[in-house]
């Protein structure tokens, strides 16, 4: 039996499917709140963190403060955040879900329980540890 090789060209374009297919996937779930999928994890890491700085969530999401501050700004607008310096340092800007964001994470804490079964529906546990591997890999490849 001859086994084909895989080229690492060939590789990249299937993950960066899959990352594009997962994103896509995870953006229509969560359309049911209104929210996309960058909203999802800010959400998220609020309602499991508490307050955080717009850099924290910034280097959490990996995108640049200006990406954040946009995203912020329109979550800000749909009453799901709110911004707030500490006294004294207006260079910080803390924030936090509202009564409104909290009550959608708790929705979407919800809905997430049911999300990797979905996601890993068929891989075998022996599978699942693998990819886990190899996910950690290349994140730490492309984290440098």
């Amino acid at each position: 039996m001859v086994v084909e090789s895989i080229t690492d060209k060939e590789l990249l374009n299937i993950f960066t499917d899959m990352v594009r297919a997962q994103t896509a996937y995870m953006d229509r779930q969560l359309s049911f709140l209104n929210l996309s999928n960058g909203q999802g994890g800010v959400i998220m890491m609020l309602g499991l963190h508490g307050s955080m700085t717009q850099n924290e969530l910034a280097r959490f999401r990996q995108v640049t403060p200006a990406t954040i501050s946009i995203m912020l700004d329109r979550m800000e607008r749909d009453g799901l955040v709110v911004r707030c310096s500490p006294r004294g340092n207006n260079r910080v800007k803390n924030v936090s879900l509202t009564e409104k964001g909290k009550d959608i994470f708790q929705r979407l804490d919800k809905f997430m329980e049911g999300e990797p079964a979905i996601v890993f529906n068929g891989l075998t546990a022996e599978e699942k540890e693998t990819a886990a591997g190899i996910f950690k890999k290349i994140m730490k490849n492309v984290m440098k």
